[in-house]
């Protein structure tokens, strides 16, 4: 979080580097492949790690599930599940 200038507890870089990500021109494609990183990611998490970090595991998964919801509102399309 101190990368991005903010010590706040309640910041969340995903969801931040989705919008600047988001607000960039032509960002479809790139956007797409951010949320696809993080599903990969989740994927590899929870093999990694079966049986622990699971607030953590939810977190990531909520904050796809809601990036999902923004790239299809903007783009009016779905990320493939």
């Amino acid at each position: 979080m101190l990368i991005y200038g903010t010590g706040n507890t309640g910041f969340n870089s995903v969801r931040e580097q989705y919008a600047r990500i988001a607000n960039a021109p032509h960002s479809r494609y790139i956007a797409g492949a951010y949320i696809a990183y993080l599903e990969d990611l989740a994927a590899r998490f929870k093999r990694a790690f079966p049986d622990r970090y699971q607030a953590e595991k939810k977190t990531l998964d909520d904050d796809i599930a809601r990036l999902k919801e923004g790239y299809a509102a903007k783009y009016k399309d779905e990320v493939s599940q």
